[in-house]
């Protein structure tokens, strides 16, 4: 079986965006029941917002009081990734090259966050976005937020806190892919292979 240039590419693309979330997010093999309502804290202002349009605002990840959230996904890929570079695999090592290379400007782009909570009474959350004088305003996740408008590739995912299980599920993304690739390690591209080495130690110093 033979890959091409072009469809590894492909596959680096859709398992970055996986892992952009990844480490943050369940995935979705583990996802685990949706509470019967989840509720958006927010303010006054906020409230007056949603109420006269109808809308829940969401913000650019590089606004968010913690922006390096997603930046720490990447992170975090990069890390198992220098790991798994010791393969004897000339094309798992490839991809993996191009998968951190990729990582590197796909951790904030255009992402839009806005926070949910299933929790109706939480401190910490009437301390964050509520000011101390607020609203938790109660969605029904099946039916409100599903049934309104929203930016495509939108979803409502649940935050992973946890380390080890953070990098137990990006570790799986990566496992998956490169699983596929052991079968297609027939397939040698000299120039491509130079062209990644040319490219990525200009953005990494991993692989120096």
């Amino acid at each position: 079986m033979s890959l091409s240039l072009d469809e590894l590419r492909k596959q680096v693309r859709e398992i970055v965006e996986r892992i952009r979330l990844s480490s943050i997010i369940q995935t979705d093999d583990h996802v685990p029941e949706m509470p019967p309502t989840l509720y958006h804290y927010t303010g006054v202002d906020g409230f007056m917002g949603i109420l006269t349009t109808g809308k829940v605002w969401a913000t650019h990840a590089q606004y968010l009081n913690d922006s390096q959230e997603l930046v720490y996904a990447s992170t975090l890929a990069n890390e198992i990734i220098a790991d798994d570079l010791r393969t004897e695999s000339v094309l798992v090592r490839l991809f993996l090259k191009y998968l951190s290379f990729y990582l590197s400007d796909y951790s904030t782009v255009d992402t839009y966050i806005t926070s949910f909570c299933a929790k109706s009474d939480l401190l910490s959350q009437w301390r964050g976005y509520g000011r101390n004088l607020g609203y938790a305003l109660g969605f029904d996740p099946d039916d409100r937020l599903s049934a309104t408008p929203i930016v495509e590739n939108a979803r409502i995912v649940k935050v992973v806190y946890s380390p080890t299980h953070q990098r137990q599920i990006i570790k799986a993304h990566i496992d998956c892919y490169v699983s596929r690739l052991i079968f297609c390690d027939d397939w040698f591209d000299e120039d491509a292979l130079r062209e990644i080495d040319q490219i990525v130690p200009i953005r990494h110093g991993l692989f120096d």
